[in-house]
């Protein structure tokens, strides 16, 4: 959330196929804007601190529609970059992610990208690269606590 974010999230993921050896990918497909379900799974959980259950139910949703996505597109397998953050749990993640997997009939590639100095590596990349990172997860809840997101 907003709409916003989410599409600046969406033009910064073309950005990058571009720069990359991806760059002949033409077509990328994106899920639809929509606050609904979120707010239906996360309103009982609207005063928590972000890492209690208002995300756990957030995960779930998020993962369960990668999975579902996936297997649309014939992929036996999905993943999360979720689990780059410092401030997300990846062994939660991993284990939704796993959880979901198995509900939807295909595999979820296990991950803590954070490790082995990989939130760092990230932060250098979108510099090199100069992405639009933002400082939030894209759940409006944190924004009153944390900064508004900006360029790096």
């Amino acid at each position: 959330m907003p709409q916003e974010e989410h599409d600046i999230r969406h033009g910064e993921f073309k950005k990058l196929l571009s720069l990359s050896e991806y760059s002949n990918i033409t077509e990328v497909s994106m899920t639809e804007y929509s606050i609904s379900e979120f707010y239906e799974v996360a309103e009982p959980h609207i005063d928590e601190p972000e890492g209690g259950q208002r995300c756990m139910e957030c995960f779930r949703l998020r993962l369960g529609k990668t999975a579902e996505y996936a297997v649309s597109l014939g992929c036996g397998q999905f993943a999360t970059t979720l689990t780059v953050s410092p401030r997300k749990n990846a062994d939660i993640i991993n284990e939704i992610g796993s959880q979901v997997a198995q509900i939807h009939g295909c595999d979820y590639l296990v991950s803590n990208f954070k490790k082995q100095g990989g939130y760092q590596r990230s932060i250098e990349l979108s510099k090199q690269f100069g992405l639009y990172r933002q400082r939030y997860c894209g759940c409006v809840m944190p924004l009153t606590q944390q900064a508004l997101p900006n360029k790096i």
